[in-house]
């Protein structure tokens, strides 16, 4: 079983913002298959299907490690079948990559998954939120995206869930 995590922080008010890519491919991938019911465990909505589980982390975005570690523990599932999605400041808009191990780059995120894992090889799709470096880091991932950027990552978003739906049924990436 895939367990597809999105990375973002609760709350209205940043629903739209950049830090809450990871929450809004979550939700374009739950609209496509159809899944509504979301269930509430270690502080996270999940959704299931028969090989797929679904996470939205409510207990925000630094502490996230948290709950995932406790998801993978709970369905007695591996690390490699983990693929955590978040938002990249280094990579320009309407960019994405793939990697299956790394750093933190910096994401606090993914540093507190990491540190709860004690691993870099995590699985992780990176969306690209394309930083301006006139606003500091967290101000510019705490705002909302303005309407001409979520029209440009709307655009990527069949390909992404298309290669997310490709990984969940065979593991690949390509």
């Amino acid at each position: 079983m895939k367990i597809i995590v999105g990375l973002g922080n609760p709350g209205k008010e940043y629903k739209k913002t950049r830090h809450n890519v990871g929450f809004i491919i979550i939700d374009e991938l739950l609209k496509k298959l159809k899944l509504k019911t979301k269930i509430k465990k270690y502080n996270s909505f999940y959704f299931q299907t028969k090989n797929c589980i679904f996470i939205k982390p409510q207990i925000g975005m630094n502490r996230s490690g948290e709950c995932i570690i406790l998801f993978l523990k709970y369905f007695k599932e591996k690390i490699s079948n983990l693929l955590i999605i978040y938002d990249d400041i280094s990579l320009p808009l309407q960019k994405y990559k793939y990697k299956e191990k790394g750093s933190s780059g910096g994401h606090n995120g993914i540093k507190n998954i990491i540190k709860e894992f004690n691993t870099e090889n995590i699985k992780r799709l990176k969306i690209g939120i394309n930083y301006n470096k006139k606003y500091l880091i967290k101000d510019w991932v705490l705002d909302e995206f303005r309407e001409e950027e979520i029209k440009k990552i709307e655009e990527k978003f069949p390909e992404i869930l298309e290669k997310i739906i490709k990984f969940i049924e065979n593991g690949k990436w390509n």
